[in-house]
């Protein structure tokens, strides 16, 4: 073991598009036949070997709020456990031991944002690896374009449309930002659709039942993400409300934690930041360049759709 600064004992144990838009009623579609895809599988294991948690405790985090690579620190315990992050849920570790210089972590589903402000640089840490596929392989986005949903709201089951484009692409939801598609293609009854932010709810209301979908799978970047509480406003780092999506806790005296303009499909971290935004949307609208200059504030948490 190098001779570096370590987390205090008393710490760790009190604290780690392309193609035309849908009018209101997309037409039914002919699938073309005979295109197949050189699949690209997305493994949560990018190590030779990896296991999985036998515990759940801490993970240490190169960036300064619970951002950047994710690791656990096997010296916890006398190195009594391999995997221990925090939380363990949709988590492996690799087997790789590496030195790592880390600035915060996570404890008991908190988040102790720059706990090392210059870095805390030791050894034995192993990476941890969090998968949202619920596959056996899933792929990246390719693109960004289009969700249909089962539900009449833009909710349930998402799912990308193969024959998009004469099975141009793999996986172009909308949004694309977290997301990743399976590659079983399936029969969906689909009664709702996303295109460009918006929610055409109800656009099948028997259902419009066709082959050839794959399921979109939206994880949480975070340790602990929470489904919106509401609906009311998003500020965006792009002054088109593009760029990182967040939700300002402060509003209504921090009652809620998740409340985006729209709800449908979001999930909000719990991390909270500063950030610098220039556009918001509120009742569906995008106020562009809102701030043209940039208004930074603190408090805020991240969108994922």
């Amino acid at each position: 073991m190098r001779s570096r600064t370590h987390l205090p004992i008393a710490l760790v144990v009190v604290a780690l598009v392309s193609g035309a838009a849908y009018a209101a009623d997309p037409p039914r579609f002919n699938p073309f036949l005979g295109r197949h895809f050189a699949l690209r599988p997305l493994s949560s294991c990018p190590e030779g070997t990896c296991v999985d948690p036998d515990g759940q405790y801490i993970s240490h985090f190169t960036g300064s709020n619970c951002d950047g690579t994710e690791s656990y620190y096997l010296p916890y315990d006398n190195f009594g456990y391999q995997c221990r992050p925090d939380p363990s849920s949709g988590a492996q570790c690799g087997t790789t031991q590496r030195t790592v210089t880390n600035r915060s972590y996570r404890y008991q589903g908190q988040c102790y944002a720059d706990a090392w402000p210059n870095g805390n640089t030791l050894d034995y840490f192993v990476t941890v690896y969090r998968n949202i596929c619920g596959e056996a392989n899933c792929v990246n986005p390719d693109g960004q374009y289009i969700s249909h949903f089962t539900g009449s709201s833009c909710d349930g089951t998402e799912s990308y449309y193969l024959p998009y484009d004469n099975f141009g692409y793999q996986c172009r939801p909308d949004s694309n930002s977290g997301a990743i598609c399976g590659a079983v293609q399936r029969t969906v009854t689909n009664r709702s659709y996303r295109y460009q932010g918006q929610c055409y709810a109800d656009a099948w209301p028997n259902g419009n039942t066709l082959d050839y979908f794959v399921t979109v799978y939206r994880g949480c970047p975070e340790g602990t993400c929470v489904a919106p509480d509401g609906q009311y406003i998003s500020h965006f780092t792009g002054a088109n409300c593009d760029g990182t999506e967040s939700y300002y806790l402060p509003y209504d005296n921090f009652g809620y934690q998740c409340r985006p303009d729209s709800g449908s499909g979001a999930q909000c971290g719990t991390t909270q930041r500063t950030v610098t935004n220039r556009s918001y949307r509120y009742g569906g609208q995008c106020y562009s360049n809102a701030w043209p200059n940039g208004n930074t504030l603190n408090d805020f948490v991240r969108v994922y759709r």
